[in-house]
């Protein structure tokens, strides 16, 4: 076929035949760009939405392709499916382009007049002429249609401006200043990245309809978040609803509320299920996600590696200043299975591009190991964990609840409790201002994880621990009181601070399509290489955990006090002090054992001269076992009786 002949063919039928062949949108543009005579990067532009076309490049496109209207059509491709629906285009010549201008540019197009969910389809439509577009500096212009405008326009999404991603990482990663509103809307635009791959690969995989759903449920995913939300509700387990329980979901969505009644029914309730069922956890998760109309939206903006976790991973290497990044290539191979459970995948498996494509899996390793260096550097830092530790107790503390959390932004929170007034809790007070001073508490005593295999009695023993002090913050109050007695300071100087021992990655749990198209989570795939490494980057995370004792500055500048509550430590836990600074000088030394025996003999209202027998006679005690209850019987041994009390 000539050029000629070629150049006079019904567009729609050449695109699709450059679709088949290639089965490459980037190819598919460059045919187009070629075909328009006009710059790839142009053609790039205008269907990604960050440009419309205008002049004598607008009246090409539409001579040459017949749009009825310049928006951004869905790559094309939802052009090329409507003309195989025979859904008729008229042809717009040159002429009308200039006798209408304006007007058919704003294009009252038949699709523009339909409604879904209750609003002309033109109104959801980020790539309509009435779409805005906010800047970004990860994702630079993001555009949102007129509902998602509205929506972040309300009081209650603005309130996410308020609250940082990363919590009280910023005392110690300076950058670490951006917000759950950023990354919002960041995982907006990952979501429209990953629809348009996939209906790169299959046109209209994802119709119209599901991508309005799809980018509105990652606007809202994080609409629930209180003040320092993941340390309340997931660490320290003070809150004890979370971000995406029904509690938050009504209080923000409900027909009521700001942006429930900017939403019609249909859509807030689909939006609902899809928060609700990401956040569950194991089966019931999955059994959520298989219920769901669209099982894959789920996964691409919120289940393993997803929208989700490809924009905080960018955004907070970015914003701790850490140089490191994912390949955007990655974007290219997700897929959804459309005979089986309509889940999205990485397709690893490409049968055109000759098989096993095993970059797909070095790029899901990569993207484990740069989530563990985050965990390393940022969320699992000594200093985050004791930040972390500080607002948990204070919030503890001051008796707040869920519900007086909603409509609060971070400093917001630091200030009503280090107001003296308004929080009647000492340590309440203490801590808050202490944060706000960044006078941060010192680390005195931690512990570090043991392996089953290798020490299962020390396993057993720490094991015991996490899940108590993890899970209830009434015992890590107690625990905080009894060593503070022990070593006669304030409680509100001592603080625990014990994470979930398993500390496991979603991220491994990803579904990946292997040799003869087989679709299954990367950790179950029968490859020893990938097994290992997997496996390695996990058990990497999970030796960051530390159960940890941190004392505030006043009494770690006294040496005294310090000796005193690593004894009562080793005593309460029942295991002898990780610090490397008291790995080779363990509490019975002569120092430590000083200190313990004057306590004792204080709270007998011994003499002088009976401590100092004491002192003499007491060479070695059992740091595994109750200290008082060993010189209790070293004092009768050599007294036979209690001491009259002064």
């Amino acid at each position: 076929m000539d050029a000629q002949t070629s150049s006079n063919r019904p567009f729609h039928e050449q695109f699709t035949e450059w679709w088949k062949s290639d089965k490459n949108i980037w190819k598919t543009h460059e045919k187009f760009a070629g075909r328009l005579k006009i710059g790839r990067s142009t053609v790039g532009d205008y269907l990604s939405g960050k440009s419309i076309p205008k002049g004598e490049i607008a009246k090409r496109i539409y001579e040459v392709t017949g749009l009825a209207s310049l928006k951004p059509a869905s790559s094309l491709i939802d052009f090329v499916a409507s003309n195989e629906s025979s859904i008729e285009k008229s042809k717009i010549t040159e002429s009308e382009v200039t006798q209408k201008g304006a007007a058919v540019f704003n294009g009252a197009s038949k699709q523009n007049s339909n409604k879904l969910f209750g609003h002309p389809e033109k109104y959801l439509d980020h790539r309509s002429d009435i779409s805005k577009a906010l800047r970004d500096n990860i994702h630079m212009d993001i555009r949102l249609s007129a509902l998602e405008n509205d929506v972040i326009n309300t009081s209650d999404f603005q309130r996410l401006d308020r609250i940082k991603q990363l919590g009280t990482a910023y005392l110690f990663r300076r950058g670490a200043k951006h917000t759950r509103f950023e990354h919002a809307l960041g995982t907006l635009s990952v979501t429209q990245r990953i629809i348009d791959s996939i209906n790169s690969h299959k046109p209209n995989s994802i119709p119209f309809r599901e991508q309005v759903v799809a980018r509105m449920t990652a606007l809202l995913h994080d609409i629930g978040h209180i003040p320092f939300g993941h340390t309340l509700e997931d660490e320290a387990k003070v809150i004890k609803d979370k971000h995406d329980s029904g509690a938050r979901l009504e209080r923000f969505l409900n027909p009521q509320s700001e942006i429930g009644g900017a939403l019609q029914d249909e859509l807030r309730n689909r939006v609902i299920s899809i928060l609700e069922a990401t956040g569950k956890s194991g089966e019931d998760k999955e059994k959520a996600i298989s219920k769901l109309e669209s099982p894959y939206i789920a996964d691409i903006v919120g289940n393993t590696i997803c929208a989700d976790m490809l924009d905080y991973t960018k955004r907070d290497l970015r914003n701790c200043g850490l140089v490191a990044d994912y390949d955007p290539q990655l974007f290219d191979y997700f897929e959804i299975d459309h005979n089986g459970e309509r889940r999205a995948f990485l397709n690893a498996w490409r049968e055109e591009e000759g098989g096993f494509t095993p970059e797909v899996i070095s790029e899901v390793i990569n993207l484990l190991r740069l989530r563990y260096w985050l965990a390393e550097r940022v969320y699992f830092h000594p200093k985050k964990m004791i930040t972390s530790a500080m607002i948990s107790k204070a919030v503890y503390a001051s008796g707040l609840k869920s519900e007086e959390l909603w409509a609060k932004g971070d400093d917001e929170l630091l200030h009503l409790l280090a107001d003296e007034e308004k929080t009647q809790a000492k340590a309440a007070v203490q801590l808050a201002q202490a944060l706000l001073n960044r006078d941060l508490y010192r680390p005195v005593y931690w512990l570090l994880p043991a392996e089953e295999k290798e020490d299962l009695p020390r396993y057993q023993v720490v094991k015991q621990l996490a899940d108590k002090y993890h899970e209830s913050p009434s015992e890590r109050r107690d625990a905080e009181k009894e060593i503070a007695n022990k070593a006669k300071v304030d409680p509100s100087d001592v603080v625990i601070y014990c994470p979930k021992l398993t500390m496991e990655m979603k991220s491994a749990e990803v579904r990946v399509a292997l040799p003869n198209n087989q679709i299954k989570k990367l950790m179950d795939v029968k490859s020893q290489g990938i097994q290992q490494e997997v496996q390695r980057i996990m058990e990497q995370h999970r030796d960051l955990w530390r159960l940890y004792v941190f004392v505030a500055p006043k009494v770690y500048s006294d040496r005294n006090k310090v000796e005193r509550i690593n004894g009562a430590c080793a005593e309460v836990f029942q295991l002898s002090n990780d610090n490397p600074e008291w790995t080779n000088r363990r509490p019975s030394e002569e120092s430590s054992l000083k200190w313990w025996i004057e306590d004792f003999c204080h709270g007998k209202g011994a003499t002088v001269p009976q401590m100092r027998q004491l002192q003499e006679s007491v060479t070695k005690l059992d740091w595994q076992a109750d200290i008082n209850t060993q010189l209790e019987r070293k004092w009768k041994d050599q007294f036979g009786q209690p001491p009259l009390l002064k």
